[in-house]
């Protein structure tokens, strides 16, 4: 397996991370509302 390939998957993840924590802090405050 290439550095590169290792690189990207490590890139998605925390993109994946980010994106998923970022609904979650968005999706708390709407939780007691709804």
């Amino acid at each position: 397996m290439s550095i590169a390939k290792v690189h990207n998957a490590a890139v998605a993840l925390v993109g994946a991370f980010l994106v998923a924590s970022l609904f979650v802090s968005a999706a708390v405050p709407v939780l007691p509302i709804a």
